[in-house]
C-alpha cells in the first residue's frame, strides 16, 4: 500500500523552498539503492549534512527490517547509552519529540543517560508506514541548548516520510532475495519426493530410502508410526503414488470415527433393498477402492469387536457386502498409521497381536518434527504458499522466522501448517512478523495464549476461522454457533477476507 497523495502534502507543508531542493536530491539519493545497509547510510547523511547534529540514529523495528540500527559519531560504548526512553515515547504516540534542553526537562532530565551524557538538545522523529512507525531518526547535541529548529523538525520529519519508502523497498527487496535463497538452499538440500512430501532432512531422506524399497512390493502392508501431526498420511499418500496402484483410489479411513453398527455398510457397503432406506447400491471404502490404497488413521484407536472384523478381511481376502448373495474378493493394500505404543497395547490386551502382524509386514517410523528443525522455515514457506495464493503475503521477516525456529511444536507439522495458517488471518502486513505468530497452548487446550496480547479484532477473526473449519464450512451451523445471522457471517468473511482458506486440506 503507498502512502497518498495527502501523506506527501503534509510531509512538505512548513518546509522553506532552499530545503525542498536539498530534500528531492537527498530522495534521488536514498531510492537509489535497493541495499537496505546502503539505504540506513544514505539517511545518516542526509541527516547529518541538513540538520545541526552532533550525533545522529536511525533506529528501526527489528521484526520489520532485521536491521537494528545504523549511527553517526557515536562511540561503542556510548551507542548503549542512546536514551531507549525517548525511543520509546516516539516509536508509542507516533509524535516527534523536540527537547530544547534535556538537562531541564521534567520528564527526561532524571533519565540516566540524559544526564551522564549531559545531551542537551534532542531532536527524534518517527518513519511511519500508514499507522505504523517502523523506525525513529534521533538526533542530539551535546553543547548547545535549542540547537533545533522547528524547521528543522519540519524537514527531518520530510525526511522520514522519504526514507520511509526507501527503507520499504529495501527491506521488501531484501525479503525476496532471501526467500529466493532459501528456495535455492532447499532446492540444494533436499527435493519434492511428491507434490506435497517436501524432503530435507537425512531423517526424512532415509523415509524416502524406505519407501523406494517397497514402491514395488505394493502387496505388502505397511505400518506407519509417529507421533500425532508429523505427516503420516503424506507418507502414505507417497507410498501409493509410487507404488503400482497409482493409478487406482486412495481411501481414507478415520478409525476414531467408525462406528460398530455401521462397520460393515461403511466399509463394505451395500445393495439397494439390502435394508429400509437403501434405495440404491453403495460402495463401502474398501470396495472402492479396488486395486489402490486403503489408509487406516489411528489403527490404535479401534475396538477390539472393530479389530476383529478387520483381521477377517485381512485372513480372507474377502468382504461382505450387505445385500450381497456371497463374499467378494479384493485386491487393496492396507497402510495403516497409529501414534500409539501397539505392542505395549498387545501387551495390555488392548490390541489384536495376530492384527498387528497382518497389518505390519513393514513398519516405517516417522520423527517429529523437533529431530528435523531444518524443516521448519521450508515449511513454513510451503504453507504460506499454500494459504496466500498469488504471493500476497511475501514471505516472513527475520524475527518471525528465528521464533518459527525456536519452538518445539509437540503438533508437529500439523501445528507449523495451523500457526502459519493463522499467521495469514491476522497479518495486515505483506510480510509475517513475529507478532503474527502465535502459538497454542496444547496442555490446557486452549488455541490462543491471553499473553499474546491480540486484540478483540484478532480474537474475532481466529474464533470464526475455527467455527467454520469445525463446521466443515456449513454457514447454518457456523452462523447459528457464532450466535449471528448468515448474512453477518458473510460480511465476516469478506471483511477478514476467510474465502480464500475453505478449499485448504488437512495434513
Amino acid at each position: 500500500m503507498m502512502p497518498d497523495d495527502d501523506f506527501f502534502q503534509e510531509s512538505l507543508s512548513g518546509i522553506s523552498a532552499s530545503y525542498l531542493g536539498v530534500l528531492y536530491r537527498f530522495s534521488v539519493i536514498l531510492n537509489s539503492t535497493l541495499d537496505l545497509k546502503k539505504t540506513l547510510e544514505y539517511l545518516t547523511n542526509a541527516v547529518r549534512d541538513l540538520i545541526n547534529a552532533e550525533r545522529c540514529v536511525i533506529d528501526l523495528r527489528e521484526e520489520c527490517c532485521g536491521i537494528k540500527r545504523e549511527t553517526f559519531n557515536f562511540s561503542a560504548e556510548h551507542i548503549k547509552d542512546l536514551s531507549e526512553t525517548i525511543l520509546k515515547k516516539v516509536y508509542e504516540t507516533g509524535d516527534s519529540l523536540r527537547l530544547i534542553d534535556a538537562q531541564s526537562h521534567e520528564e527526561f532530565r532524571k533519565k540516566k543517560s540524559i544526564k551522564r551524557l549531559g545531551i542537551r538538545s534532542v531532536l527524534a522523529v518517527p518513519i511511519k508506514w500508514a499507522d505504523d512507525v517502523i523506525g525513529v531518526i534521533y538526533v542530539d547535541n551535546k553543547n548547545v541548548i535549542n540547537a533545533f529548529s522547528p524547521e528543522e523538525e519540519r524537514l527531518l520529519e520530510a525526511l522520514a516520510n522519504v526514507a520511509s519508502v526507501a527503507i520499504r523497498n529495501s527491506r521488501d527487496y531484501a525479503n525476496l532475495r532471501q526467500s529466493l535463497t532459501d528456495y535455492k538452499s532447499t532446492l540444494s538440500k533436499g527435493f519434492f519426493y511428491t507434490e506435497e512430501f517436501l524432503v530435507i532432512s537425512d531423517k526424512m531422506k532415509k523415509i524416502v530410502d524406505q519407501i523406494e524399497r517397497i514402491k514395488d512390493k505394493d502387496w505388502i502392508n505397511v505400518l506407519l508410526i509417529g507421533e500425532t501431526g508429523v505427516g503420516k498420511e503424506v507418507v502414505a499418500r507417497a507410498i501409493h503414488a509410487k507404488s503400482g496402484r497409482k493409478d487406482k483410489l486412495f481411501n481414507a479411513v478415520n478409525c476414531p470415527n467408525l462406528q460398530e453398527e455401521l462397520f460393515e455398510s461403511h466399509l463394505f457397503g451395500f445393495k439397494k433393498g439390502a435394508f429400509t432406506g437403501a434405495s440404491k447400491d453403495h460402495k463401502g471404502k474398501i470396495y472402492a477402492a479396488e486395486g489402490g490404497t486403503v489408509f487406516l488413521d489411528e489403527i490404535g484407536d479401534l475396538s477390539l469387536t472393530l479389530q476383529a472384523k478387520f483381521l477377517k478381511v485381512l485372513e480372507t481376502g474377502e468382504i461382505e457386502v450387505i445385500g450381497a448373495n456371497k463374499p467378494i474378493k479384493i485386491d487393496v493394500r492396507f497402510i495403516s498409521a497409529t501414534n500409539k505404543d501397539i505392542e505395549e497395547m498387545i501387551e495390555e490386551g488392548l490390541f489384536r497381536e495376530d492384527l498387528y502382524y497382518r497389518l505390519a509386514g513393514y513398519v516405517i517410523e516417522i520423527p517429529p518434527l523437533r529431530e528435523r528443525k531444518e524443516e521448519i522455515i521450508p515449511l513454513a514457506n510451503l504453507f504460506l504458499a499454500k494459504f496466500s495464493p498469488g504471493g500476497v503475503i511475501k514471505g516472513f521477516t527475520p524475527g518471525a522466522k528465528e521464533k518459527l525456529l525456536q519452538y518445539d511444536y509437540p503438533g508437529n507439522v500439523r501445528e507449523l501448517r495451523d500457526v502459519v495458517k493463522r499467521a495469514v488471518v491476522l497479518t495486515d502486513s505483506d510480510y509475517i512478523t513475529e507478532k503474527d505468530i502465535i502459538f497454542g497452548r496444547r496442555k490446557r487446550k486452549k488455541k490462543i495464549s491471553m499473553e499474546d496480547n491480540l486484540s478483540l479484532k484478532d480474537l474475532e477473526k481466529i474464533h470464526i476461522m475455527q467455527i467454520l473449519e469445525k463446521t466443515g464450512w456449513n454457514m447454518t451451523s457456523a452462523a447459528q454457533i457464532l450466535g449471528i445471522t448468515r448474512q453477518t457471517l458473510r460480511n465476516k468473511i469478506r471483511e477478514y477476507n476467510l474465502e480464500k482458506f475453505k478449499e485448504s486440506s488437512e495434513i
